[in-house]
């Protein structure tokens, strides 16, 4: 795997790149609050979670998109 000359610009600026991490972390909260379940549920507790799970994917689909966008202030 070969980085980009300017990867700590692109890492900067790019919305794919940012996205991507957001995705991330978003879906790591998913699994982290599926395990919580097991603990116990409330209504509350569950909406957060569909919540959560809704924007992991939306995060998700934006990467895609923003990933195949031009972005020229992002260098690439």
């Amino acid at each position: 795997m070969i980085l980009h000359d300017n990867w700590e610009m692109i890492a900067r600026k790019a919305w794919s790149f940012r996205l991507a991490i957001v995705a991330g972390l978003l879906s790591a909260i998913t699994v982290i609050m599926g395990v919580m379940i097991s603990c116990g549920t409330s209504r509350l507790f569950m909406a957060a979670f569909m919540l959560v799970s809704v924007a992991a994917s939306v995060a998700g689909f934006a990467c895609a998109a923003a990933r195949v966008t031009a972005q020229p202030k992002a260098g690439l």
